[in-house]
């Protein structure tokens, strides 16, 4: 899979920047790129961001990215306003909190406007 990728990031750079831009900035906001000869290489540039999302996810912090750690940090800061009244302690705690909310909202639309582009690109592509 290794030399795959090393002949796409070739392929990839040797696209004009203009063209890169056009076509990441399409497949971020899950639409279809505006020429149909660039089907293919958003499709590519679709599978390289969901294999850098799975990738991301079966790393080791990933699996502190459930609301069951969400739960335990905002119990956290509960018990910090009620036993210590420390701020600090409470602050980290919901600023941790907030951060895995926003962590996992993140992905999930990345994954969403993935599908949606792929969806949008197979189409044209197909044409």
């Amino acid at each position: 899979m290794k030399p795959r990728d090393d002949e796409w990031d070739r392929t990839w750079r040797n696209l004009p920047k203009e063209q890169r831009h056009r076509i990441a900035r399409a497949v971020t906001k899950g639409e279809a790129v505006s020429d149909p000869r660039d089907a293919q290489l958003a499709l590519e540039f679709i599978d390289k961001r969901e294999q850098q999302l799975q990738v991301g996810r079966s790393r080791w912090f990933a699996r502190f990215l459930t609301r069951r750690h969400v739960v335990i940090l905002v119990c956290f800061a509960v018990v910090g306003i009620v036993v210590t009244r420390d701020y600090l302690v409470i602050g980290i705690a919901l600023l941790a909190a907030l951060n895995l909310v926003a962590v996992q909202t993140f992905l999930r639309r990345t994954e969403k406007k993935l599908a949606e582009a792929r969806r949008n690109n197979e189409e044209l592509a197909q044409l």
